[in-house]
């Protein structure tokens, strides 16, 4: 009988271990949203989820830090799955996709993240704080992986009429409003604003990421970079300063 207790325990002991997490994991996600990484404390975290020992972000995820990549191997187990897909998919069609295609692909798997939850929708927020914290935008940075390396070089193949240094900004700022705008829609959700108008938002979104990145260079701008060949790096040499030899 002993035996048969300690088996039973077992699983109830790592269930409840799992759900101490959970729960920390969603406090934290929830918290960050709304209010910023460096607002919020690892003790209001753990009286959010429930909490009474002061120490359990510690003991489950050892600081801070820990408890934010939680967040994201938490939420990007789905998200990866859904890029991988899409990546797959863009790889087999010889045509390629035109640029909003691209924005496309790059946004659709985290639009998924709109989806009502029932513990509420804080992922893209989340997201979107932990991004432009410099201390953590490192960590950010495994969130697109192949998609983003596949779309980037493809949108800088459709982008090649422009400076190189300009065509690869604008896919940087691309996915940087990829993720700003659909935070901005999530908010909005949130409040229970705009429910019906969800696939206007992204799709307006969408559209207008990809006008601004196939859209024309200001003259002004283009003269005030080095003088290139359109898709090269080739950036003006460096002047050269003559001495004149000292007289005797």
């Amino acid at each position: 009988m002993a035996a048969q207790r300690a088996i039973k325990t077992e699983p109830a002991a790592e269930e409840a271990l799992n759900a101490g997490r959970l729960a920390l994991i969603l406090a934290a996600e929830q918290m960050i949203a709304v209010h910023g990484v460096g607002a919020v404390s690892l003790r209001q975290i753990n009286e959010a989820a429930g909490h009474k020992n002061s120490g359990a972000t510690h003991y489950h995820f050892g600081s801070r830090q820990g408890l934010i990549e939680a967040v994201l191997a938490y939420r990007l187990g789905a998200i990866s799955v859904r890029r991988a897909a899409i990546v797959e998919a863009l790889s087999g069609r010889p045509e390629g996709l035109d640029v909003r295609g691209l924005v496309t692909a790059l946004a659709n798997p985290l639009v998924e993240e709109l989806k009502p939850r029932p513990e509420g929708n804080y992922f893209l927020r989340f997201s979107e704080r932990v991004r432009r914290e410099g201390e953590h935008a490192e960590m950010f940075r495994s969130l697109p992986v192949d998609a983003w390396r596949f779309a980037r070089a493809a949108l800088e193949t459709h982008l090649a009429h422009l400076p190189r240094p300009l065509a690869v900004l604008r896919v940087q700022l691309a996915w940087d409003q990829i993720i700003s705008g659909l935070a901005a829609i999530e908010a909005k959700l949130q409040k229970r604003r705009g429910l019906s108008e969800t696939f206007i938002a992204v799709e307006t979104l969408i559209d207008f990421i990809a006008a601004g990145l196939a859209g024309p260079a200001a003259p002004a701008l283009l003269a005030a970079l080095p003088q290139t060949e359109p898709g090269e790096t080739k950036a003006k040499p460096a002047k050269t300063i003559q001495r004149r030899p000292k007289s005797a």
